[in-house]
Order: structure tokens, then C-alpha cells, then sequence
């Protein structure tokens, strides 16, 4: 799920909040006990409550949301570009890999400040690997 404003925010986190807790978790979530820590997997409850304020508050805000718009449009830049050189070479654009390229930057752009995919970097290779 992408939530890309404010009024797509307040419309998932206040009047569809239900359907975004108390899923079933599945074992790769288990691992490292994620499960008891995110408001996706949690039951309702007061945690659950406090981490859905911190969600609204912090990550969600449209302030948070405006400081990432630079990135996100230079990350589409980077996909319109990219099926521009397949145009230009007679090459199918596989727009699964183009979009996985895309939205793994602009994650791993917000979180750690560099392009995880298209690097050469051994870290860059081993977290496709585990991501895929």
C-alpha cells in the first residue's frame, strides 16, 4: 500500500484503521518478532492505538509527505528514463522489475540515503537476493 496524501492518509488511518490491524502473520514476519512491534500485524489495543498516533504524527503527516515529494519525483524520473533507453534500444520494458527497481529506491532512498537496486554494491546484491 502507498499512501501518497494527506487525504489518502486520513481515509486509511481513521476510517479504514480496523482493516489494518490484526492480520494474520505470516512466518517470515515471525522471524524476527516484527509481529509484536507493527501496527499492521498488531490486535487492537492500546499499543496498537500509540503506534497508529505515531503513524499520523510522524510518517504520515503532510509534512513528511512533502519532504519526500523531491525524491519520489526524481525516483519517477529514473523509471521514465529507464523506459525510455528500452524504447530507444527496441526492448520490452518489464515493468514488474521496473517497478520493484522503483519503489526499493525510493524506500531505501528514505530510510539509508542510497539506491539499493542498480548498485553493484555486495550489500545491494545481497538484499535483492533476500527481498526477492
Amino acid at each position: 500500500v502507498i499512501i501518497s496524501s494527506a487525504a489518502v492518509t486520513k481515509e486509511a488511518l481513521q476510517k479504514n484503521d480496523l482493516s489494518s490491524s490484526n492480520r494474520n502473520v505470516v512466518d517470515a514476519v515471525r522471524a524476527l518478532n516484527h509481529h509484536q512491534n507493527s501496527v499492521v500485524w498488531l490486535p487492537v489495543s492500546p499499543q496498537w492505538r500509540n503506534l497508529r498516533k505515531l503513524c499520523n504524527s510522524l510518517v504520515f503527516s503532510a509534512r513528511s509527505l512533502e519532504a519526500t515529494r523531491t525524491l519520489q519525483r526524481s525516483k519517477v524520473k529514473d523509471l521514465l528514463s529507464y523506459a525510455q533507453k528500452c524504447s530507444e534500444a527496441g526492448i520490452a520494458v518489464d515493468i514488474g522489475q521496473a517497478a520493484f527497481t522503483t519503489i526499493l529506491n525510493l524506500l531505501s532512498n528514505t530510510f539509508f540515503s542510497v539506491d539499493l537496486e542498480g548498485s553493484t554494491s555486495q550489500l545491494s546484491r545481497e538484499f535483492r537476493k533476500t527481498v526477492q
